[in-house]
């Protein structure tokens, strides 16, 4: 039984079989973006179709587990795609003029903007769902 060559009187460093690693775990990155582009036009589609916030919520909640445990490795990339989607699309309503069907209080830009916060329950599910 050989253990491998020894170079200048030591051995190699080799990888313990009990060392946990997230590299090259999941989707590949491209597959991963797509997916959570998927995940956020769902939960852009259900914040234009659905009025009350919960159910939109729930699909947030749960897109940002999905992205994290696709790619364990990529749950900041995914939980930043999933939470910033519903933001990023009503601002760039607001300054295209699009009057969309639901409307966030305040309106406008600020209004808009202020739908950022919907980033930390998507990165808090990526989170749980990686892990």
């Amino acid at each position: 039984m050989t253990e491998g060559p020894v170079v200048d009187g030591a051995r190699p460093e080799q990888p313990t079989a009990g060392a946990p690693s997230l590299v090259d775990v999941g989707l590949s990155r491209r597959a991963h973006v797509a997916t959570c582009a998927a995940l956020a036009c769902t939960v852009v589609a259900t914040d234009l179709l659905v009025e009350p916030v919960t159910p939109v919520l729930v699909v947030l909640i749960c897109a940002g587990a999905i992205a994290g445990f696709l790619r364990p490795d990529g749950i900041l990339a995914g939980g930043l795609i999933v939470g910033l989607a519903v933001p990023v699309v009503r601002f760039l309503a607001v300054v295209a003029g699009v009057d969309l069907a639901t409307s966030s209080e305040p309106g406008g830009p600020v209004g808009a903007l202020s739908l950022v916060f919907l980033v930390v329950p998507a990165l808090f599910a990526a989170v749980i769902g990686g892990y």
